[in-house]
């Protein structure tokens, strides 16, 4: 009976055992060959297996409708029928004398699986194994019954029928559950082989797919790709990550990346894989690489490390090369600065001539004799020098290309400078401009106001500053695009208020309020966009320079703004105490100007050459307006007061 047992195991099983070795290792997403295969199955396991009857009970029974059943699953329907058909002529042939029961109970038992097998390929594991212990069911309760009625039917003419047909009737029951179990265990076992070799083929696929996808990204990717393991050592580059060094892939692997970095920058590089190796990811990193040849190159990556099995075993680094975009920058930086110093030419003419006409008023008197070689006059024509030196060092700091250079710098200072710069178009607009401070001083004198101009001058001591760690002609430069945009804003009339205070988080915020025309949402959109300009002659590139300039200073930049209220600015940059200096410093008293009143004390040594300091501004009466310069006549002898008069007079529009 054992013998029996496994000769019939080996018929059904062992070729789905075969089909395993046959695919181990091949990828395909349904099984190769599947209706040749699932058809030679089926009529082959079948036919062979009717070769070996089993008896069970005295009963002859055999498990030839498993492989039959089998093959419409997985064969469908053709395969199924092909099978079928055959083991059916098979027993036309040989079992003549049984093929009508057979072939009855053979079509009924494998109507079902004809049914379900479209649908059977889109069923879980699960509902596969109960499909298949209930089609072992209905078939072992149609081969009992057909085995009844042909007993019956077969035995009726014989006198010991009821005798026999009682005899297999009671042997009918057990011997259904034994048929049961035996069909249940064969058909589950079948499905699940089978299966196996589906889902291993899928698998393999799948990993062919993702292993094909993985190097074509690697590949074919214009990012520099590199893989690198727990040591910081090269595992893997692509050849994009190649061309952007210089070095091929055997020059990489088994070295640490560090040896492509220059010495100085090897502390970021470490500090950046020891982030990296506690699970942080790094987006949009810039730093500077070494190339082969040893140029530097303007790199921006991305670092992800590598998870497996709940730990980091390396990471993944996807590298761009910026330099020629950090260069370009560069060169709409510079442009924007001679356009800037362009539109700037006939204001600051307009203002360098007012004082060239009182010194050459002056030198004219002294030449005739009129006026002496010394005298209070002296003063004057140097503040005048020191004015036109003033603006002509701010252009040359403007205009002239400069290396970065980072250093402490008083905002209150920039913001001089610039209204310093600014002055003669807000004189010739007609512009108010007001600076305000959160930072008290400790003595504060000299306020008044000038009639012609409204604009705010005085004379502040021991003022404690605000500072930041930045390049000043940077930030000049951005400001000098904001307060310009703002001046254009406003047409021929409007104020300026700039205020500077302290921010939380360690932060300075510098507010540029206007009350010009505003602009409406649409326009809020696209400020900043490359080109883009509201203004006929516009670049469209100086707030684009200017968010750059923000951008590389940590700082931010937010613009508020509706149709007929005017425009604010908003920036705020680092104090320079978080970078180690101290936000707030003692500074000497200096002479300032707020927006063109007082006698330019925002020239600095810098760009003065050997003219020394701005002048310190007279406030008494008698003063007479050169433009934007105020000069003290109140002390002056007649004659000098009177040339003064002249030359003012002749240097206006």
């Amino acid at each position: 009976m054992i013998e029996q047992y496994l000769a019939h195991v080996a018929i059904i099983l062992l070729p789905l055992f075969a089909l395993q070795v046959w695919v181990f290792r091949r990828s395909f997403y349904e099984l190769p060959w599947r209706l040749s295969f699932m058809t030679l199955y089926g009529v082959i396991a079948s036919v062979w297996d009717q070769l070996y009857p089993l008896v069970v009970l005295d009963i002859r029974s055999s498990f030839s409708s498993v492989p039959l059943i089998v093959s419409f699953l997985y064969g469908k329907r053709l395969a199924g029928s092909a099978a079928v058909f055959m083991f059916l002529i098979w027993n036309l042939g040989f079992h003549p004398h049984t093929f009508i029961p057979v072939a009855i109970s053979t079509v009924l038992y494998c109507a079902l699986p004809f049914y379900i097998s479209k649908r059977y390929d889109g069923m879980s594991r699960a509902s596969r194994l109960r499909w298949g212990i209930f089609l072992s069911l209905q078939t072992v309760v149609i081969h009992c019954i057909a085995k009844f009625v042909f007993t019956r039917v077969s035995n009726t003419a014989s006198p010991a029928h009821t005798t026999t047909t009682q005899m297999v009737f009671h042997k009918l029951i057990p011997f259904f559950g034994l048929s049961f179990v035996e069909e249940s265990v064969m058909i589950c076992v079948a499905i699940m082989l089978i299966d196996n070799v589906i889902e291993y083929g899928k698998l393999r696929l799948s990993m062919v797919d993702n292993d094909y996808r993985y190097r074509s990204l690697l590949e074919f990717s214009p990012l520099g790709i590199s893989i690198f393991d727990r040591q910081d050592r090269f595992v893997l580059v692509n050849s994009a990550y190649q061309r952007i060094t210089g070095y091929s892939s055997a020059e990489l692997i088994g070295r640490t990346r560090f040896e492509i970095w220059f010495p100085d920058d090897i502390g970021i590089a470490k500090k950046f894989s020891s982030t990296v190796h506690t699970g942080e990811v790094f987006v949009d990193e810039e730093a500077r690489f070494r190339h082969k040849t040893g140029r530097p190159m303007n790199v921006r990556f991305t670092v992800v490390p590598i998870m497996a099995h709940g730990k980091i075993e390396g990471y993944f680094s996807i590298m761009t090369d910026i330099t020629e975009s950090v260069e370009l920058e560069k060169h709409v930086r510079e442009t924007e600065k001679l356009s800037i110093v362009g539109q700037l030419a006939a204001s600051i003419a307009h203002e360098i001539r007012n004082p060239l006409t009182a010194l050459s008023g002056f030198l004219q008197l002294m030449d005739e004799g009129r006026l002496s070689t010394k005298g209070p006059h002296l003063g004057v024509m140097k503040d005048e020098l020191n004015r036109i030196n003033l603006i002509a060092g701010q252009l040359l700091l403007l205009g002239k290309p400069q290396a970065e250079h980072f250093d402490k710098h008083d905002v209150g200072q920039l913001i001089q400078d610039v209204v310093a710069l600014l002055e003669p178009q807000m004189h010739m607009s007609n512009i108010e401009c007001d600076v305000e401070t959160d930072v008290q001083s400790n003595a504060e004198t000299g306020v008044q106001s000038d009639a012609e101009t409204g604009v705010k001058s005085g004379v502040k001591s021991n003022i404690r500053t605000l500072t930041i760690l930045c390049d000043a002609n940077q930030v000049k430069q951005a400001l000098i695009n904001i307060v310009k945009n703002a001046i254009e804003a406003m047409e021929n009339a409007g104020k300026l208020t700039i205020r500077v205070q302290r921010e939380p988080n360690d932060r300075i915020g510098l507010t540029i309020q206007d009350t010009g025309i505003g602009f409406d949402s649409d326009v809020m959109k696209r400020i900043g966009e490359p080109f883009y300009t509201t203004k006929g002659e516009g670049t469209g590139l100086g707030l684009l320079v200017t968010r750059r300039i923000v951008q590389a200073h940590a700082g931010t930049i937010e613009f508020r703004s509706k149709p007929g209220q005017g425009t604010r600015v908003t920036l705020t940059f680092p104090a320079a105490s978080a970078s180690g200096i101290g936000a707030e410093s003692e500074v000497p008293a200096a002479s300032g100007s707020r927006a063109g009143g007082g006698m330019g004390a925002a020239a600095e040594a810098g760009a003065s050459g050997d003219m020394g300091a701005a002048a310190e501004a007279r406030g008494d009466s008698g003063r007479v307006t050169a433009g934007s310069q105020a000069v003290d006549t109140a002390t002056m002898p007649h004659d000098v007061a009177h040339a003064v008069e002249l030359a003012s007079a002749a240097g206006q529009p």
